[in-house]
């Protein structure tokens, strides 16, 4: 009967829409903060979940419905919308925004798929209960949490003030959030407090709440910044410049070679208005200036194409492909790169076979290559670069290369054989006789050959050559002899 009971109570619930397994969570800033685990549940009455809460104006939450996941997330119709007060439907994606601080009861309506997010008491807003940073190019660097230097002093009536020496004419955020928060590595922290989009002026800046897009500051040099009349969503920004400072002309290359470092490696002014700096280096990089702005472009350099203008502010890099010792030069906001490497050249091959006049192979012969000197065709000689060296192998063999912008003249040489000069189109077979000692005999004879006899350096005779050099005596029928020098 227990189980029949349990049944029906399912069975029930399905007829309702409702689920008895179904859960709700808040995800948000507003609590835990955006992430898929450790949320806020929320309590459930016969299919209203609620939760009542103290929340921050400027912070924003959403539901996670049946799982803690981005999948479930339900959210305002619009988009990020500051709540009605009133039941509302949701749809997947999306948050709410607080304007106002106070106590907040927070429901869901899981058989209608609507919310309801009602304001119970406001918490009073009190101007003299904030803190204020800047942080960005314009005041020395993108830090989270913002340096000493960046925080405004409360000076407990409302207002608050920052002296800055060294501002720049540069980017930079505005921030202000309760006295008890924090500032830390979360740009959302930028979502409250009074900002305004766009360039600002010496003197008051209305601004307000909105996004985290960045601001440009008006002026270089030693600043007080104060803000007054701050609201939960707005204040007032004087900017007053207290000493104008004029920058030195100055650009720093950074890139991935430096892991964009902005400051390690600076131009030198090698003349009026010129700048420049030699580094080996490849890759994406870009050229920061002296008030901080990143110059550039999407670009790729190379040999043909070597210059950009880095007048302005863009967002792309440029490119060098290959590593290499650059030099950059900046003149008149014209960046001009030198120093790329040269391509390799085109080469071809000679190849051939050297033999002794009674056509075997000849090994150890010195075989050098030399570029012959050559008519361009417009009445201009000219000789190509380099002398190249190799030997045979046992077979005879060689192969050498050589570069293809040039023809060759090859030089076979021997100890023992007379040199020989060829053009490299006529090295496929080349033969080297031996060389004829002159003072012995230097007599030839076309009768045959009667006694062949070799003498080595000691005077030692024999019928077969020594090791090491002979002088080989040929005796021919008519008496006539030749002398002719031998290395076994």
């Amino acid at each position: 009967m227990k189980k029949h009971y349990t049944l029906m109570i399912v069975a029930l619930l399905a007829m309702l829409g409702l689920n008895a397994q179904a859960a709700m969570w808040l995800v948000g800033d507003a609590f835990n903060g955006w992430s898929e685990s450790g949320n806020v549940e929320m309590t459930n009455d016969n299919g209203i979940y609620t939760y009542t809460a103290n929340l921050t104006a400027g912070t924003y939450f959403a539901f996670f419905k049946d799982s803690q996941s981005w999948s479930s997330q339900r959210g305002p119709m619009t988009g990020d919308a500051a709540p009605s007060g009133d039941w509302e439907s949701t749809k997947s994606g999306g948050a709410w925004k607080l304007a106002t601080s106070g106590e907040y009861v927070i429901q869901y309506n899981y058989s209608t798929d609507q919310a309801k997010i009602a304001l119970q008491v406001a918490e009073p807003f009190d101007a003299t209960k904030r803190k204020f940073v800047v942080t960005g190019t314009a005041f020395g660097g993108w830090n989270m949490p913002p340096t000493a230097a960046q925080t405004f002093t409360n000076n407990g009536d409302g207002t608050y003030t920052l002296v800055y020496e060294g501002a720049s004419v540069s980017q930079f955020k505005l921030a202000g959030v309760g006295e008890n928060d924090t500032f830390d590595s979360n740009w959302n922290v930028f979502n409250s407090g009074c900002r305004y989009n766009g360039s600002l002026a010496v003197g008051d800046n209305d601004m307000v709440s909105g996004n985290t897009n960045n601001m440009n500051f008006p002026v270089s040099g030693n600043v007080t910044l104060t803000i007054t009349e701050v609201t939960e969503n707005s204040c007032k920004l004087n900017i007053q410049l207290t000493q104008e400072i004029v920058p030195d002309k100055a650009y720093y290359l950074v890139g991935n070679f430096n892991s964009w470092n902005t400051t390690s490696h600076p131009f030198t002014e090698v003349s009026d208005g010129v700048f420049e700096i030699t580094e080996t280096f490849s890759g994406s990089f870009k050229i920061v200036n002296e008030t901080g702005s990143w110059l550039g472009g999407t670009k790729t350099l190379t040999a043909e194409d070597n210059t950009a203008d880095v007048t302005e502010d863009k967002g792309g890099d440029m490119y060098l492909a290959d590593e290499a010792e650059y030099t950059l030069t900046i003149e008149n906001g014209v960046l001009t790169v030198t120093g790329f490497p040269a391509p390799e050249p085109e080469t071809k091959t000679l190849t051939g076979v050297v033999r002794d006049a009674h056509n075997n192979p000849l090994a150890g012969v010195t075989v050098t290559a030399v570029p012959v000197v050559e008519n361009n065709g417009q009445g201009i000689m000219r000789r190509a670069e380099g002398e190249y060296t190799t030997t045979t192998g046992a077979d005879g063999s060689f192969s050498l290369e050589v570069p293809a912008d040039a023809n060759y003249n090859l030089t076979f040489s021997k100890e023992g054989y007379s040199s020989q000069t060829v053009p490299e189109d006529g090295i496929n077979e080349v033969t080297l006789t031996e060389e004829t000692i002159t003072g012995i005999t230097a007599l030839t004879s076309e009768e045959s050959v009667v006694a062949v006899k070799y003498v080595n350096a000691a005077g030692m005779t024999s019928d077969k050559p020594f090791d090491g050099i002979n002088i080989k005596v040929t005796t021919y029928s008519d008496g006539s002899t030749t002398a002719t020098k031998v290395i076994k």
